[in-house]
């Protein structure tokens, strides 16, 4: 009896040692792979004529298409301090466009980061 004990606790150690070590494979910050996978980037991100982000869009798809994108600025503490909504042009198969967006600048809000999400793909 105790020898079915010892080894279902050593069973459940090596079932929970692979998942560790599976767990800590995924979503790694190094992991470059998950971020070209990304169709829009935001390449920089300023605050020069208020609040500015150069993103590149790129289109896999075999049609043209563009791209529904939301836009966030956070400001050094990581409060969001601006958002947008917009579409990009439609982009040829196979290639990228660049360019800037330029917001608004609410009060004295210093940008420090930006992000975007696909909405979806026209």
């Amino acid at each position: 009896m105790r020898s079915d004990v010892k080894r279902r606790h050593a069973r459940w150690a090596g079932v929970a040692l692979i998942t560790g070590l599976a767990i800590a494979g995924c979503g790694s910050t190094d992991d470059k792979g998950a971020e070209s996978d990304e169709p829009v980037k935001a390449t920089h991100c300023g605050t020069g004529q208020g609040t500015t982000m150069e993103l590149r869009a790129t289109n896999d798809f075999p049609n043209p298409t563009a791209y529904v994108i939301q836009l966030y600025w956070f400001n050094g503490e990581g409060r969001q301090v601006e958002m947008g909504q917009m579409t990009t042009d439609a982009i040829q198969p196979g290639k990228s466009l660049t360019f800037n967006v330029t917001g608004r600048r609410p009060g004295d809000a210093t940008v420090r980061t930006c992000e975007v999400k696909v909405l979806g793909a026209e």
